[in-house]
């Protein structure tokens, strides 16, 4: 039996928010967890991690051989 226009299913999300900067302009764990719930399709497992300049370009460097920093990964 197929479900009525009403029924919908609810997709789980299980969010980790890192903070690795101090700057006081970011997005607060609530919203990140809103505007990834509002994104999501299925059920999914997610970190994010917000970090400085500095590690972005670490991190950058490191994975996908480029010396300068990002802001997504």
């Amino acid at each position: 039996m197929r479900p009525g226009p009403r029924a919908r299913r609810t997709h789980r999300l299980a969010l980790t928010v890192q903070f690795a900067s101090r700057s006081s302009r970011l997005p607060s764990p609530w919203q990140l967890r809103r505007w990834a719930r509002a994104a999501l399709t299925q059920d999914a497992a997610v970190t994010l991690r917000i970090v400085s300049q500095t590690e972005g370009r670490r991190l950058n460097r490191k994975f996908r051989g480029k010396d300068y920093p990002t802001n997504v990964l």
